[in-house]
């Protein structure tokens, strides 16, 4: 019994030791993590600040232009358009459009030849059908 509480007495302590070891290499990564956290908080505030000023700017830049343009609008004479001419087209001879023909009965079948063309390969036939 006496050979294994001196064995307990020396490795008890070891192990104590390497397990405290290994918790303070932990803690001092959570601190760094911590300390990472903390910095990237203040970026994000600096970053967020520096958006609220140049919304704030754009926002009194577009109140100016506006006004600007209200304050030019009621200043300037109202813009003098010449008056355009109107051309009415109408059918001649008095028709009405809707008595016209429609544009296949112009002209009678068979007065003119209308051309087929006809494309296999590279070579092309027009021919006349009658």
């Amino acid at each position: 019994m006496l050979p294994v509480c001196r064995y307990l007495a020396l490795v008890l302590p070891l192990g104590f030791v390497a397990c405290g070891h290994g918790k303070d290499a932990a803690d001092r990564r959570f601190d760094e993590l911590g300390s990472q956290i903390v910095s990237l908080q203040a970026d994000q505030d600096r970053l967020a600040e520096r958006l609220e000023i140049l919304e704030e700017a754009e926002a009194v830049r577009r109140e100016e232009h506006a006004q600007r343009a209200a304050e030019t609008a009621t200043d300037a004479p109202p813009e003098r358009r010449p008056r355009l001419r109107v051309v009415k087209v109408s059918p001649e001879d008095g028709e009405n459009q809707d008595d016209a023909p429609p544009a296949d009965e112009l002209d009678p079948p068979g007065s003119q030849p209308r051309p087929v063309v006809r494309v296999v390969g590279q070579t092309a036939t027009v021919q006349n059908l009658n």
